[in-house]
């Protein structure tokens, strides 16, 4: 809620929260929308990933292009460490910290810009958190539509509610672009 209160009126940063549906709390996903559709400015209802970070799903994957959410957010903790993205559940990556070196330095540094090149050139080491994981298919949006003054978009894994007052913050430089 801090960064909330600090952020105020601005269009940016865009605040984002996130819900996991998972059979315990899927009956929570509709107040946990209501709640937070008047609070921030878009929410992202993820589907449950297991410990592989992959989705079960049906289908293949298309072939593989440089996963959206390192160009598109930041990933962080409590503690200000950045992290490769959500996925991250168990703290495996460390891409700096916001509360040290603030957040322009982090997203501009050197842990994510290796990151970035890793994907960019389809080239991952043996040691990196992107290696196995499917969830680059994921930021791909496949459905778009307008409803009750959101704009709803769809991807493989997620579904993310953005409130359309909120995203004059927007522009061609950080508009999505989907293959």
């Amino acid at each position: 809620m801090l960064l909330l209160r600090i952020r105020g009126d601005n269009l940016i940063p865009r605040i984002v929260v996130s819900f996991t549906e998972e059979d315990f709390n899927i009956h929570e996903k509709e107040e946990f929308i209501s709640h937070w559709i008047n609070e921030v400015d878009a929410i992202r209802v993820n589907k449950a990933y297991n410990d592989e970070k992959q989705v079960i799903h049906i289908g293949e994957d298309p072939d593989r292009i440089p996963c959206r959410d390192i160009y598109d957010s930041m990933t962080i903790d409590f503690d200000g460490t950045a992290r490769a993205c959500c996925i991250d559940a168990y703290r495996e990556t460390n891409l700096g910290n916001v509360f040290k070196e603030g957040v322009s330095s982090v997203w501009k540094g050197k842990g994510i810009s290796d990151l970035r090149n890793e994907h960019e050139s389809n080239k991952y080491s043996e040691k990196s958190f992107c290696k196995d994981c499917d969830q680059w298919a994921g930021f791909n949006i496949v459905n778009e539509y307008e409803e009750k003054g959101l704009l709803i978009r769809e991807t493989r894994y997620s579904t993310y509610y953005n409130r359309i007052d909120r995203l004059g913050g927007w522009s061609k430089d950080t508009r999505r672009i989907d293959k």
